[in-house]
């Protein structure tokens, strides 16, 4: 496919026009990845979301502001789906394999993460922003002669390795009739520290990607924080996916039905309001606001140490405190709120309270409550498969390879482990004429038991039993070496008993 020329300049604001789909989420986008982090994250940009009340007095809504809390229920129930979903790695088989691939799955990203830890991220992104992008790369070898495709096999140039951008990143994109990438545009940014600098120099940079090709340009902030007017073309050429003539990243879209950080948004603004007035109120109801009543001639003088004198008969002194309905009914309220956002997330058990009946507190209405969450594993886990492979065959077409994938895991069942290896011997048990069956087996309980293992042990294990015979060809190797020791026998025999025969008699 032809590659097109770039011009040397163009207008940032030609570079930064966004899609009118990322126009209208970004904003949600940021809502939900600070309330996913919380923390000190959440803290910094407290104004976003703590809302002041009708004429909220400054000083009032900072003084609230300084006291800002936040539950994290969002960044527990992701990290829950993801935790349980990689709670057994994935079992990642390639065919043929080769020392390439073998460091791929261990290290996809030339940064340290493993190809189930990178997966990791990217089922993150899909629950939180309900998308998440996935390119494949091919690392920059200069000074090199490079005249075949053993050659570029021989210096690493087609040693392709993954990058994830955040939906943030992403700005503008464009999906053709066959529902892949036609285009996309992706704004980053970097710093560049001088030595003994003051300040960080902020690059602005944008990375074109077309099926043909890929452009990238880049400007320098100003003094002012303000991004540039015009950007400057630094690299141009092909992409790991040119000859194949695709975008070289992968979209993947959430099921609005599946985005889960989406289902529980506005509740977590309600709850986050709600709780900090609650806060507020509380605090404000443990400083009361004293109260005289009556004639009083003289400054009244309050402190630890001090007495308050009251001269005019029938006067009296007291404090000025809320009721405390309004604090039952707010905390009734977060509770309910809170009970809600894990019933959205399909995680009941984890959002009742200790106060709940004890028949709900019991560990079988606890399991039926994690019925729900036991689909949506499922769900997500085929959804993981499907991206995983399709990722895995990108990177294979980068670099020219034929190869067969087969990727096993994330299967969620009712039932106990020690219950399916039970299963699974039964199974093997009954003899059924299957080698193919006896073997993916005999795969499974292995990789139950090598959960803990790295990819390469997997694989030399799963190498080794689909090399080793099968039970019925153990089984006619025994009884075919039994046959033979009774033959010898028998033979030993039979030549004792013949030399017997010939010995003379002894007079």
């Amino acid at each position: 496919m032809a590659q097109r020329s770039y011009p040397q300049r163009l207008p940032v604001r030609v570079l930064e026009a966004a899609r009118d789909e990322y126009a209208a989420k970004r904003q949600v986008w940021a809502d939900l990845e600070l309330l996913y982090r919380g923390g000190h994250a959440l803290r910094a940009r407290a104004d976003r979301f703590l809302l002041p009340r009708p004429r909220e007095l400054r000083e009032v809504y900072a003084a609230r502001l300084a006291r800002f809390t936040y539950q994290n229920i969002l960044g527990t129930a992701l990290a829950w789906y993801e935790s349980a979903m990689f709670e057994r790695e994935p079992a990642v088989r390639i065919e043929p394999g080769g020392e390439y691939w073998a460091a791929f799955l261990e290290n996809c990203d030339r940064a340290g993460a493993s190809f189930a830890e990178f997966f990791r991220g990217v089922l993150r992104d899909l629950m939180l922003y309900g998308v998440a992008y996935v390119l494949v790369d091919l690392p920059r070898v200069e000074g090199a002669e490079i005249l075949t495709l053993a050659d570029q096999r021989a210096v690493g140039a087609l040693d392709a390795y993954l990058v994830r951008y955040s939906p943030l990143q992403v700005v503008n994109w464009s999906v053709a009739e066959d529902g892949q990438l036609d285009w996309v545009v992706v704004d980053t940014s970097y710093d560049v520290r001088e030595p003994f600098a003051e300040v960080a120099a902020v690059v602005d940079c944008w990375h074109v990607f077309t099926r043909s090709d890929y452009a990238v340009y880049e400007a320098r902030r100003l003094e002012s924080g303000e991004r540039a007017r015009e950007a400057v073309l630094v690299a141009a050429g092909a992409h790991a996916l040119s000859e194949a003539g695709r975008v070289p990243m992968r979209r993947f879209v959430m099921p609005d039905a599946l985005w889960l950080a989406d289902r529980v948004y506005l509740h977590a603004l309600a709850h986050l309001n709600l709780q900090n007035a609650y806060y507020w109120g509380l605090t404000m109801g443990c400083l009361p606001v004293p109260v005289i009543i009556g004639e009083y001639s003289e400054p009244p003088v309050v402190s630890e140490t001090a007495y308050i004198h009251l001269p005019e008969p029938g006067s009296r002194f007291e404090y000025a405190e809320p009721s405390g309905r309004t604090y039952e009914v707010s905390a009734r309220e977060i509770q309910a709120i809170r009970e809600e956002m894990y019933r959205q997330l399909y995680l009941q058990a984890q959002g009742r309270s200790s106060a709940a009946t004890p028949s709900a507190q019991s560990g079988y209405s606890k399991e039926l409550d994690m019925a729900p969450a036991r689909d949506v594993l499922r769900a997500l886990g085929d959804m993981v498969r499907n991206h995983m492979r399709a990722v895995i065959e990108d990177v294979a077409t980068a670099r020219g390879d034929r190869v067969a994938v087969d990727i096993r895991g994330f299967e969620f069942s009712e039932g106990d482990d020690p219950d399916q290896i039970k299963a699974a011997q039964a199974a093997l048990e009954l003899g059924i004429p299957s080698a193919t069956l006896e073997r993916e087996i005999q795969k499974r309980i292995a990789r139950y038991l090598l959960r803990d293992a790295n990819q390469r042990v997997i694989q030399a294990v799963e190498a080794e039993i689909d090399a080793a015979p099968t039970r019925e060809e153990r089984q006619a190797a025994e009884e075919e070496a039994a046959r033979r020791r009774i033959a010898e026998s028998f033979g030993a025999f039979a030549a004792g008993v013949g030399d017997q025969e010939r010995e003379p008699a002894v007079e």
